[in-house]
């Protein structure tokens, strides 16, 4: 499980973002999933419950993009949970800019992700939340690329948000994955 985390760390953190104050960092981390919120069937991650600076998403990223981030974004933080009784793990992230009007980075960050996993976006259910939605699904790269991805990223506000499910295919559940983002997107609110 180790190694596990260990990649999903590297995966996360290649689309991370920078912090800005430990107030700002507590804003964020207020966001994310907690274990309270996924449940008993999954154990936190503590090496994945962390704050990114500006240097872990500028590899990749145009100059339109790191000039926006730099002018626009607050703070940023993540946690993870792996499954104990469950064969899928978790991601969830929150983002907080200074503005609504995040179209650059959404589509960066889009594209980033696509790119990273391999994947497809899908149709979003309609009673998806938040605004700006993608659903992507693709494959884990490395020593579990036998894994899938299915994240949704959503913007509420001033907040960009993800949640993710790592693992094989038939663990996915979809319905899972929607309502967390719902108590997730509750806490941006």
């Amino acid at each position: 499980m180790r190694l596990i985390a260990a990649i999903l760390l590297v995966f996360a953190l290649s689309v991370g973002v920078a912090i800005a104050s430990p107030s700002a960092r507590k804003g964020a981390a207020r966001v994310v999933l907690t274990q309270k919120d996924v449940g008993r069937a999954y154990r936190p991650t503590p090496e994945m419950a962390a704050a990114h600076t500006l240097a872990d998403i500028e590899p990749g990223a145009s100059a339109s993009v790191k000039r926006e981030l730099a002018a626009k974004f607050i703070a940023g933080y993540q946690s993870g949970f792996n499954g104990v009784t469950v064969r899928r793990n978790i991601i969830s992230t929150a983002d907080v800019f200074r503005t609504t009007n995040l179209n650059l980075i959404l589509g960066f960050w889009e594209r980033r992700y696509l790119s990273l996993s391999l994947g497809k976006r899908l149709a979003v259910p309609p009673d998806a939340p938040g605004t700006h939605r993608t659903l992507i699904r693709g494959r884990m790269r490395g020593p579990s690329r036998g894994w899938v991805v299915l994240l949704y990223q959503w913007q509420r506000g001033t907040t960009i948000m993800t949640v993710w499910q790592l693992g094989p295919k038939s663990s996915l559940r979809p319905s899972e994955l929607f309502a967390l983002a719902r108590v997730q997107d509750a806490k941006a609110r």
